[in-house]
């Protein structure tokens, strides 16, 4: 059972468009949130968008920042950086660096959620394909986890639009 006034919750690549999406929801509930992004632009925005939220730069790249940033932290909602020429590696950090705060210490690690895509089995499509890897890197961890596959057209429906109509249409292109 989750612990809305003392789980620390990490959000990685939280400037990006699904990251953005999520904060509002979570911030209703839990009162205490780690964002992740990569550039000093994007720590400011979002330092100045959520007050009281700890906000962290760090590189998925560098294992020592990803250890860092699960310091402490309950459930992570891992979103790699899209089309990363070496998204598959960032992924298998951030859950190393989880196992590592699991199973080698006394951290408070429970659940890592995996956002990848619809079908990444489909090998012609490299970003998908590369989160297949990382899907299964995480599966073989012994993690408890939860893997997303978000389609493009959930991300680009306009629900709160759909939701305030009577009789809801989409008009698709």
């Amino acid at each position: 059972m989750p612990d809305f006034n003392n789980d620390l919750i990490l959000i990685t690549c939280a400037s990006g468009k699904q990251s953005s999406a999520l904060i509002p929801h979570l911030l209703k509930s839990f009162k205490k949130l780690r964002l992740q992004c990569n550039s000093s632009k994007s720590e400011r925005m979002l330092s100045s968008k959520y007050p009281g939220v700890e906000v962290v730069q760090a590189d998925m790249a560098s294992p020592s920042d990803c250890h860092r940033i699960l310091d402490g932290v309950t459930t992570c909602h891992l979103v790699d950086p899209p089309f990363h020429p070496h998204e598959t590696q960032l992924g298998i950090n951030m859950i190393d660096a989880a196992i590592s705060q699991r199973f080698s210490s006394s951290g408070p690690f429970t659940h890592m959620i995996y956002s990848s895509v619809i079908f990444p089995h489909l090998r012609k499509l490299l970003n998908h394909d590369c989160k297949r890897y990382t899907e299964e890197y995480l599966i073989e961890s012994g993690l408890n986890y939860t893997i997303l596959q978000p389609t493009h057209m959930m991300e680009m429906l306009p629900l709160a639009l759909l939701m305030s109509q009577k009789t809801p249409i989409y008009q698709a292109n």
